[in-house]
């Protein structure tokens, strides 16, 4: 019966050393240990922060660390609405440093993981946020098409904010274009 229960220890001491030398390993070599979407909440509200306070490009790139951490988090767990997040927030940043393209790729990336996870007021966000983009690039036509593609959400939703951003976003869309009786039809519609 000793025997056993002391064979039994040594066996449990030696799985114990394995699993922590595979854990130490796995640290020696640079792998990420599986982090929960907890974390990458956490990581991705840290960039936010980061974002909100950013003074110039140094500023904007220690954010978009911050969301490029949270991605692979949600990424690995299977986090859509996180993925959603992270991405959009990629997007966001590289919208304000300029890289309207580069915006627009993640802007894209966030806008299949919404529809995937079914997150519709979170699509109709990012579709506004991706018409900026195309407005700086001067694509006005996708600019309006994404704001009419968001409408139906806000209205669906009573989300007058929404709702009246996008109106704003197409009469300007269309102002730009010299479509003025468009422009006024839009920025005179009720909210």
């Amino acid at each position: 019966m000793q025997v056993r229960l002391n064979m039994a220890r040594l066996l449990k001491g030696v799985l114990y050393a394995l699993v922590l030398g595979f854990f130490l390993a796995a640290i020696a070599r640079g792998d990420a240990l599986p982090q929960s979407q907890e974390e990458g909440q956490r990581v991705l509200d840290e960039g936010t922060r980061l974002f909100d306070q950013a003074v110039g490009e140094d500023g904007f790139r220690v954010a978009e660390k911050k969301f490029h951490q949270a991605l692979r988090i949600f990424e690995t767990q299977g986090y859509r609405r996180g993925v959603e997040l992270a991405t959009n927030s990629l997007g966001l940043t590289h919208h304000r440093l300029g890289d309207y393209p580069k915006a627009i790729s993640f802007y894209r990336k966030s806008l299949t993981a919404a529809k995937r996870s079914g997150h519709s007021l979170g699509e109709a966000a990012v579709l506004l946020n991706l018409s900026g983009s195309y407005k700086m690039i001067g694509d006005h036509d996708n600019a309006i098409e994404c704001c009419k593609r968001c409408l139906p959400t806000a209205a669906e939703k009573h989300d007058a904010w929404l709702e009246t951003t996008a109106l704003i976003c197409i009469g300007d869309a269309y102002d730009h274009q010299g479509k003025y009786h468009m422009a006024l039809e839009y920025y005179s519609s009720p909210a």
